[in-house]
């Protein structure tokens, strides 16, 4: 509002002009410092004309406002990205595999007796998960359950997964090596591969030392070895 409207306005205008300006300087004054490096120094000179004017153009007024809506969606913002997931050490196994396997997969059974799949995608830049139930059958269902960005490791769960699933995979996110080397000890089978350990050194361990030379796992070079660190 300028000068000239200021002196125009009636009292109940210029009351309610004013007490929303001031609200929005107060929070643009105190929050600075979240707003774009490019706008902070823009923003705290409006401010600054306000407290030594007692005035500001309507246009000035508008850049405030735009501010504080700005701050004000930051925190939504902030909480979402909280709750976001992302998978960086599968992603990094993955990674590890490189030209090694020309299809890696990794296998994680869960208690019910279904088991999940995480492989690349071979026509997005994602790894894509999904759930193998009635593996005892000849034809299994699948289910796609959630997908992890090759980028940046983001992980966006379908909208349908069930509640179940999601958490498992959330552990599994959490530590998969301990996971998968706990979940192949149970199943006396390679996450990796798949195949069935055969050496008690394999069995302790819960991979091979193909799949360790493979994914980039450690691997007990003997029974001693293992024996000393068990």
């Amino acid at each position: 509002m300028t000068e000239d409207r200021i002196q125009k306005a009636n009292p109940l205008q210029l009351a309610i002009f004013k007490e929303d300006l001031e609200k929005n300087i107060k929070s643009l004054s105190a929050n600075l410092h979240k707003l774009p490096s490019g706008s902070q120094q823009f923003i705290r000179s409006i401010c600054e004309h306000y407290d030594t004017k007692d005035w500001v153009s309507d246009n000035q007024a508008i850049w405030l406002a735009g501010a504080n809506i700005y701050l004000n969606n930051l925190g939504s913002y902030e909480e979402q990205e909280a709750q976001k997931i992302y998978a960086p050490e599968i992603l990094q196994l993955f990674r590890s595999v490189g030209n090694k396997i020309s299809f890696p997969r990794i296998r994680y059974w869960l208690e019910n007796g279904d088991r999940i799949d995480i492989y690349p995608s071979s026509k997005t830049n994602h790894l894509l998960c999904y759930v193998y139930n009635d593996l005892e059958v000849s034809k299994q269902s699948k289910i796609y359950i959630a997908k992890i960005s090759q980028l940046d490791a983001l992980v966006t769960f379908s909208t349908s997964v069930a509640e179940l699933y999601k958490n498992q995979l959330k552990e599994l996110f959490q530590e998969p090596i301990e996971k998968l080397k706990i979940n192949g000890r149970e199943q006396v089978q390679c996450c990796f591969c798949g195949i069935s350990l055969q050496s008690e050194i394999s069995r302790a361990v819960g991979y091979g030392p193909i799949c360790a030379d493979n994914w980039g796992l450690p691997w007990e070079k003997s029974e001693e070895d293992l024996l000393i660190k068990l």
